[in-house]
């Protein structure tokens, strides 16, 4: 059995206890990375499972057009990662079904990709980037390409996930590094019956 590693990089303190309290029964690891002037704490009592990650520079030293990335980027810079453990990176108000982690760690292929679901509205007063439909992301081979592939689908074992930096630059970056993996004829399993929950707790975008 496969253990999960979820990448998760922090800038959203009020939703650290909602995640803390949804991932602890999934028998997970939580990488949380943070900068080291953002405030937020992860105050749990059996830290066996949580394994924060603190960059030391202040968020307005990053000049990435997507910090994300860049925390992402420093993890596997600096963080021992395990060849054949899964990794998948998700954003700090994404969560999952219950039963996903469950179900891939009886897996062993080198990339699983699972469909998302993307809540029933999309809140108003948006940025335009980020203004995303509520359509589902079906796990399909068709689907991976920008535009329609987001990076909470793709579990990927640490081997590739190490060998392969985020782009810090691209808003879509998601979006190609899956391409790259499809392209580059990396062996990829797809479950559309498994969800991922995109922007769970973002105000506005689910019932």
């Amino acid at each position: 059995m496969n253990q999960i590693h979820l990448i998760i990089p922090f800038s959203r303190p009020e939703n650290v206890e909602k995640l803390v309290n949804g991932y602890r029964p999934m028998n997970i690891i939580l990488h949380p990375i943070t900068f080291q002037d953002e405030d937020i704490q992860f105050n749990e009592s059996d830290n066996q499972w949580i394994l924060p990650l603190v960059i030391p520079m202040d968020h307005k030293d990053c000049k990435a057009h997507m910090p994300g990335c860049y925390k992402r980027n420093w993890f596997i810079e600096n963080e021992e990662i395990i060849d054949n453990d899964y990794y998948v990176t998700a954003d700090d108000d994404d969560f999952y079904e219950d039963g996903v982690f469950d179900a891939i760690k009886q897996m062993d292929d080198d990339i699983i990709i699972i469909s998302l679901k993307r809540g029933n509205h999309t809140p108003e007063g948006l940025p335009v980037q980020r203004r995303y439909p509520t359509f589902t992301l079906t796990a399909y081979p068709y689907n991976v390409k920008c535009g329609c592939i987001s990076a909470q689908q793709s579990f990927v074992k640490g081997r590739l996930f190490k060998a392969h930096k985020h782009n810090e630059e691209l808003h879509w970056w998601d979006g190609q590094i899956a391409m790259y993996y499809k392209n580059t004829g990396e062996q990829i399993r797809y479950e559309p019956d498994l969800f991922g929950l995109f922007n769970y707790f973002e105000p506005g975008r689910w019932a």
